[in-house]
C-alpha cells in the first residue's frame, strides 16, 4: 500500500540515483521523474510533486551573497571585459526556471549559465569542468571557483582552478576572497593594512619549541620606508638616540646600547693600516672638510645601529654597522627635517673605506671588537650607497658605479660569509 500522508525526512537520500540522472537530463520528463521517485519512496507521485513544490516555494537568497553579486555587477560595468562571471550548477532546466523567477536576483551578472541537464554531465565529474573551461576560454590559474561542496572544490582544483569552499557557517571568508581578488585594488588594500599595523611592523624570530621573539630593529624599518615611501608607519632610533615614529610600548623609548665612540675610532685606525697593504683596495674618497674632532664626532653620530631597542640574542652593547648606515642614507630623503643632523655622505664614505680588512673588503661593523665579519650582501648595500651619492657628485672620486658588475665581483671575491657563531 502506497503512503499518502507525508514524506519522511529519513527517506530523503533514498532516490539519489534517480535525481542524479534527472539533473543530467537522462530522464527527460518531470512526470517520469516523479513516477520514479514515487516508486523509490513507495509513495503516491502526487505527494512527491507536492513536496517539491513546497520546497521550491521556500527558496530565499542569502543577503550577503546578494550584496556580493551586486558588487560584482557594479565592477563588471565599471571595468568592461576585465571580469567575467559564470554559473555552473547541478540543476534541471525546469528547476533553473523556477530559481530564475526569484525576485531581486540580478541574473544578468552571469555571462553564461552552465547546467548539468543541458551539458549532460554533472559536478564533480571532471568532464563537466573541462566543458565549462573550453566553452568560456578561461585560464584556470586566474579563475576563482566557489562551491559549497568539498568534492566539487577538489575536482576544480585538479584542473587548476582556484577553488574556495563557501561554508554555510564561514561563507564570509570566501566572500572576502572574492572582494580582495576581484573588487578591490590590491595596492590600496596593502596600503590600508600597513597603516593599520603602523608601529607594529616588527621582525619576528621563530625558534622550534620556543615562543616567538619580537625584534625591534632600524634595518627592517628603513627597508619598509624605502620600499613604500611611508615614513609614518615605521619607527626609528636615530644615531643621536632620538626616537621617531610610533612605538607601541612605552618602554621602547629607551635607546639601544651603542658601542662607545672610542671603540668605533679604534676600528677606523686598525682598518686604515691594514687596508693600505691590499693591492685590490680602492683609495678612500677625500672628504671636502678637514678631519677636525668636531667633524669626526659628527660622522660617528651618523652611523646607524641595527637595533632600535635593546639588542636581542647578542651582546648587551652593539656597534653601528655599515649596511644599516648605507640603507639609512639611501632611504632618507635630503628634504627630511632631520637630514641636517647626519654627516655629509662623503664623510661617511671615508669612514667606510677606512673600515676594511687587509684584502680591501668592507667590514660589517664599525668596531675593532668585531673584525672579520665580511658579507657579500652587505657590500652590495655599500655599493648602492656609493653609487647613489658618487653619481650625484657628493663623493669625490666616485661616479657612475656599475652596481651589477660590482656585485658580481664582490660575490666572487668574498669567501667569508656570515655565520651565526660570529655574532
Amino acid at each position: 500500500m502506497k503512503r499518502t500522508g507525508y514524506l519522511p525526512p529519513s527517506d530523503a537520500s533514498a532516490p539519489l540515483h534517480s535525481t542524479h540522472k534527472y539533473f543530467a537530463n537522462l530522464i527527460f520528463f518531470r512526470f517520469v521523474f516523479l513516477q520514479k521517485l514515487g516508486t523509490d519512496f513507495d509513495v503516491d507521485p502526487s505527494l512527491v510533486r507536492l513536496a517539491f513544490d513546497q520546497a521550491q516555494s521556500t527558496l530565499r537568497v542569502n543577503d550577503e551573497a546578494l550584496d556580493l553579486i551586486h558588487e560584482l555587477a557594479a565592477a563588471k560595468a565599471r571595468d568592461a571585459g576585465q571580469i567575467r562571471v559564470y554559473a555552473m550548477s547541478n540543476i534541471a532546466e525546469e528547476h533553473l526556471g523556477i530559481v530564475q523567477m526569484i525576485p531581486s536576483f540580478p541574473w544578468s551578472v552571469f555571462d553564461r549559465v552552465f547546467t548539468s541537464s543541458k551539458a549532460g554531465m554533472r559536478k564533480p565529474n571532471l568532464c563537466f569542468y573541462r566543458h565549462v573551461i573550453q566553452e568560456t576560454g578561461c585560464n584556470p590559474s586566474s579563475t576563482l571557483y566557489l562551491d559549497d561542496k568539498s568534492e566539487n572544490i577538489c575536482a576544480g582544483r585538479l584542473l587548476g582552478l582556484r577553488g574556495e569552499i563557501v561554508d554555510r557557517d564561514q561563507h564570509r571568508r570566501a566572500f572576502n576572497i572574492v572582494r580582495n581578488l576581484l573588487l578591490e585594488d590590491a595596492s590600496r588594500r596593502a596600503e590600508r593594512f600597513l597603516y593599520t599595523q603602523a608601529g607594529k611592523l616588527d621582525s619576528i624570530i621563530s625558534m622550534p619549541g620556543k615562543d616567538d621573539i619580537v625584534l625591534k630593529d632600524n634595518f627592517a624599518q628603513l627597508m619598509i620606508w624605502g620600499l613604500t615611501g611611508m615614513e609614518d608607519i615605521v619607527y626609528l632610533e636615530w644615531p643621536d638616540s632620538t626616537v621617531t615614529g610610533c612605538y607601541q610600548e612605552p618602554d621602547m623609548v629607551e635607546p639601544a646600547s651603542p658601542a662607545s665612540i672610542s671603540d668605533t675610532s679604534s676600528s677606523f685606525n686598525h682598518s686604515s693600516t691594514s687596508a693600505n697593504h691590499s693591492a685590490a683596495s680602492t683609495s678612500p674618497p677625500s672628504s671636502p672638510a678637514s678631519s677636525s674632532p668636531e667633524q669626526q664626532l659628527s660622522v660617528k653620530q651618523s652611523l646607524w645601529n641595527y637595533f632600535a631597542q635593546k639588542p636581542v640574542l647578542t651582546t648587551d652593547t652593539f656597534p653601528p654597522d655599515i649596511e644599516t648606515t648605507s640603507i639609512a642614507y639611501i632611504t632618507i630623503p635630503s628634504t627630511h627635517h632631520r637630514h641636517h643632523r647626519l654627516a655629509h655622505p662623503s664623510m661617511v664614505a671615508e669612514a667606510m673605506f677606512v673600515n676594511r680588512d687587509p684584502e680591501g673588503h668592507f667590514e660589517t661593523y664599525f668596531s675593532s671588537d668585531r673584525l672579520g665579519r665580511v658579507n657579500p650582501e652587505v657590500c652590495v648595500s655599500v655599493l648602492r650607497f656609493l653609487n647613489k651619492f658618487g653619481s650625484a657628485g657628493q663623493i669625490p672620486g666616485i661616479s657612475n658605479l656599475d652596481v651589477k658588475d660590482e656585485r658580481s665581483a664582490a660575490v666572487r671575491s668574498i669567501n667569508q660569509l656570515w655565520t651565526s657563531d660570529l655574532i
